[in-house]
């Protein structure tokens, strides 16, 4: 691996720890924020660092950019859809849950 890649790895990773150390100590952070950044920062290494073909590694790299999106496009707009109770509004709302990696991670539907 080039010395850039490892900086980046490195930087993500610190990025990742200084995250969850802030969710820790920052107190209640509402799932529509907390979640969808955890699939920002858990992302690049799923599908794109444990790539084992170039294949592997471009679509990942794709996934990641819709899915990451995606999910930062639920956390900036976390108290609109907190309003409308679960539901999609309109084709803009089915479109990013179509692009989201949630089929990939099994999350939608899940309840436990």
């Amino acid at each position: 691996m080039s010395p850039p890649l490892r900086l980046f790895w490195a930087a993500l990773g610190g990025v990742s720890i200084a995250y969850h150390l802030g969710l820790i100590f920052h107190g209640l952070i509402p799932n529509l924020v907390s979640r969808p950044l955890h699939m920002v920062l858990v992302l690049p290494w799923a599908l794109v660092f444990m790539a084992k073909t170039r294949a592997q590694m471009w679509s990942g790299m794709a996934i990641t950019l819709l899915g990451g999106g995606a999910a930062l496009w639920v956390a900036v707009n976390q108290d609109m859809l907190g309003d409308q109770y679960g539901f999609l509004a309109n084709d803009f709302q089915r479109g990013i849950a179509a692009s989201g990696p949630w089929p990939l991670t099994g999350t939608v539907g899940s309840r436990t």
